[in-house]
């Protein structure tokens, strides 16, 4: 289903609560907080990434879900494995691509302007991420920043940008199936990022912080990931396997720890009554009624 770039103002969606966490990478979520309405519809988690936002989704991937990113306002940069697009509302998906970082290596050598490498993955700018995929996502802004920076003065190249390349962006996602698992992800994760560093907890637990340190955060997302889909790509120098290896070790000892010290992906206090409840239901954790 082609992605129509939203017009001016955006409406936020229905049934979603917003969640913004300020500062160099700002971004504002509205998550659903109610169950979908049907197994077949859309149930989409917008993301807002202000100008000169360095939020990333860093390298990942899912493993029980296919995931469908929808461009509706400005430009982003998408990795999919090997391979990098850059993608533009206002020009109706891929602005341009290549399966390496030299943005010279796919321009028309008369207009020097860039020549996108079609993608079947790619479609009026829906990315369909599939189970597996290691993919990235952020402004497009935020990687020619990177290009610039990494590129001595008198070797950069002059390229042609986006008109939209400083354009607040809009991004909407879904995945299939259809569950409550990206507005538990979104929610909960967000709530970890956005509490005090003194924010009161069970005494195992902030016996574990005092242990962990600066990596009390990563272990509590790390918590969160195993749960909820999110492989991270923790290593990535040894290949596929090293990373699949890496990642389910890491995520796996995390998971052994939350639960003996009572950390968990999905905590009632981070999370919507309704959502709660259809996530105890899912998880068989709601008494039956008695006759």
């Amino acid at each position: 289903m082609p992605s129509e770039p939203f017009s001016e103002p955006f409406q936020p969606p229905q049934n979603t609560t917003r969640i913004s966490r300020p500062g160099p990478s700002g971004v504002t979520y509205h998550i659903p907080h109610t169950p979908p309405p049907s197994p077949t519809s859309q149930y989409k988690t917008t993301i807002i990434l202000p100008k000169a936002s360095t939020w990333s989704s860093n390298l990942h991937w899912h493993e029980t879900h296919t995931e469908y990113l929808c461009l509706k306002r400005g430009a982003i940069y998408v990795q999919l494995d090997n391979a990098f697009y850059i993608l533009s509302a206002k020009h109706g998906g891929i602005f341009y691509s290549s399966h390496s970082h030299s943005h010279s290596s796919h321009l028309d050598t008369k207009t020097h302007d860039p020549v996108p490498i079609l993608s079947s993955k790619i479609q009026n700018g829906v990315v369909t991420v599939d189970k597996g995929v290691r993919h990235c996502w952020h402004r497009a802004s935020l990687y020619y920043s990177q290009l610039n920076s990494s590129t001595p003065s008198n070797e950069r190249e002059e390229v042609l940008l986006p008109s939209d390349i400083d354009d607040d962006v809009i991004v909407q996602e879904h995945t299939s199936p259809t569950d409550i698992q990206k507005p538990l992800f979104f929610f909960n994760l967000n709530s970890i990022l956005n509490s005090p560093p003194s924010a009161p907890l069970p005494v195992l637990a902030r016996g574990a912080r005092r242990v962990l340190g600066e990596w009390w955060i990563d272990f509590q997302l790390f918590v969160v990931f195993r749960e909820l889909d999110n492989w991270p790509v923790i290593w990535g120098g040894g290949g596929r396997m090293a990373e699949y290896l890496a990642s389910h070790l890491v995520l796996f000892l995390a998971g052994v720890l939350g639960r003996l010290v009572g950390v968990r992906a999905v905590v009632e206090e981070r999370t919507p009554r309704e959502l709660w409840d259809a996530w105890r239901r899912e998880k068989g954790l709601v008494e039956k009624k008695r006759d």
